[in-house]
């Protein structure tokens, strides 16, 4: 560990003392022949195979359309020739060619399917890159780091015994320095590709849903990585853009007063979620759990399911109150959730006399979806910690310990025989459902049905409403209605959606991709 720290400490010395050296803002040529020399090198490397015809390229194309034919753009006086390809394959990915040529792949294209805001939202990101010639400034960056080289080369050639070190110096520091320029035009990307969604009529609020699908189906990358990589992490950027976010609403809201009648019509609905609490209050022996959030362009409450574990299993309880079908532990509410402005945070209690004691320290997260059932963001994971408590505070039955749940499950629930766990049920399954202003809950016939798990390649977790269930392939029996399932293989991009578990069998099949997200 002190070997690591040294490294880091030693990197980042020499990178601050050479840094200032390389200049990120130099003056762009006049003419644009290295433009086209780049894109030309560059699709020479591509291999893509375009598709026509699809519901997706007309979405696709008629949002180009809109955002390439501004007058913002054409300001520019970029002598591009500018189209657009939509491939076939699963990379979850956009680029863009220094010569107007935006290439959005098969896996983001799925993703976003014929939803013209979302489209405006990727496509004029890379438009963006293009018309504001980012790649020239990259391609000139590394073109200025390889004079330098050369010069501390040949000045240690010549027997300058100090030009080792500064060639180790310029090249800590141009690799770091290139990564924050590319982070650095990634944002001027974001904040331009609003304004520019925003004149051509969709609203910038597609920026922030894009965002949370992305980071929804791939999660985020930790601070530490980020400041060694090319992209700003998901959360970053909705700080980062929030503060252009005003102006964009403004030109939005000057051009198309009636969002009814603009190209991308209403806008979609996001939620931002800030850094969950929970404190102990000994007095009532509870938990006192708030989670800051906000919604914009939601009328409707949402739906807030708060789900608990404990060393990567779910919790049981005896508690109805706060149980699911499965016997697990989650609180579920539906939550009126206000603008910013207006906001208060969502709030939730948990009495210690609902779970054992060997559970009283736990890991959460909270998922929220719409009043249609799509998950729309989730939390952070944060830790609860319960405080010692009466098990009779509310005349409950003790909750089972793990041993005792154990005894008392009924066997494993149906899988397949594959390999890692499966979920076994701990608490005999029973559907409740609950009229708010009666008490006790009125017992329903309980209901299950199959759902079949599948994943390309397979041997991925399956993680089902928060909680670890297997490995794919897997069958399973679970109560009918609305879940949230998300499948994860090392190396391979996250999968995640939400489905409604029917009668018979569900089918839930997940197609993973060695890629990294990026747009570039």
């Amino acid at each position: 560990m002190r070997h690591i720290v040294l490294v880091i400490f030693l990197t980042l010395s020499l990178s601050a003392s050479n840094r200032k050296d390389l200049p990120t803002d130099l003056p762009l040529p006049s003419d644009f022949n290295i433009d086209f020399q780049l894109a030309s090198s560059q699709r020479a490397r591509l291999n893509v195979s375009p598709v026509t015809g699809t519901e997706v390229n007309l979405a696709a194309n008629k949002v180009f359309g809109d955002l390439v034919g501004t007058t913002m753009i054409a300001g520019y006086g970029l002598p591009y020739h500018w189209q657009l390809a939509v491939t076939n394959d699963r990379n979850i990915n956009a680029g863009s060619l220094p010569d107007g040529e935006i290439i959005v792949y098969g896996g983001m294209a799925s993703l976003l399917r014929t939803n013209q805001g979302l489209w405006a939202a990727v496509l004029s990101h890379e438009v963006a890159h293009t018309a504001r010639r980012h790649a020239i400034r990259e391609y000139q960056y590394r073109l200025y780091v390889a004079q330098q080289e050369a010069y501390w080369r040949a000045r240690a050639a010549a027997g300058d015994k100090s030009a080792n070190w500064a060639l180790l110096g310029l090249t800590i520091s141009a690799n770091i320095g290139e990564k924050k320029l590319s982070r650095d035009l990634e944002h001027d990307a974001d904040i331009t590709g609003m304004m520019l969604m925003a004149r051509a009529g969709y609203h910038p609020d597609n920026v922030f849903a894009l965002h949370h699908l992305l980071r929804l189906e791939t999660g985020d990358q930790s601070k530490f990585t980020a400041f060694f990589s090319t992209h700003p992490r998901w959360a970053t950027r909705d700080q980062r853009d929030d503060k252009a976010y005003s102006d964009a609403l403004a030109e939005y809201n000057r051009l198309w007063p009636d969002p009814a009648k603009s190209p991308g019509g209403a806008a979609p609905a996001v939620v931002f979620i800030g850094k969950p609490q929970s404190l102990e209050d000994k007095t009532t022996a509870s938990a006192r759990i708030t989670i800051p959030m906000y919604c914009r362009n939601e009328a409707d409450a949402v739906l807030v399911r708060l789900s608990f574990e404990k060393d990567n299993h779910a919790v049981l309880t005896a508690d109805q109150a706060v149980r699911n079908d499965k016997g697990e532990l989650q609180i579920q509410r539906p939550y009126q959730c206000g603008e910013r402005s207006e906001a208060t945070p969502f709030e939730a209690s948990l009495i210690s006399a609902s779970v054992s004691k060997e559970d009283r320290k736990l890991r959460a997260h909270a998922l929220v979806f719409n009043s249609s059932g799509a998950l729309l963001e989730q939390s952070e994971e944060f830790d609860v910690h319960l405080p010692k408590g009466s098990p009779d505070a509310r005349n409950l039955e003790a909750p089972p310990t793990r041993a005792a749940a154990r005894a008392q499950s009924p066997g494993p629930i149906r899988t397949e025989s594959v390999p890692g766990r499966s979920l076994t049920s701990a608490l005999p399954a029973s559907n409740i459902t609950r009229d708010p202003n009666t008490s006790p809950p009125v017992q329903s016939t309980p209901i299950e049905t199959n759902v079949e798990f599948r994943s390309n390649p397979a041997g991925a977790n399956i993680d089902l409403d928060g909680k670890y269930v297997g490995v794919t392939p897997l069958t399973i029996t679970i109560p009918p209605g609305l879940h949230a399932v998300t499948i994860r293989k090392q190396d391979f991009s996250t999968w995640q959606k939400t489905f409604t578990a029917t009668s018979g069998i569900t089918k839930v099949e997940a197609y993973l991709e060695q890629v990294s997200i990026t747009l570039r």
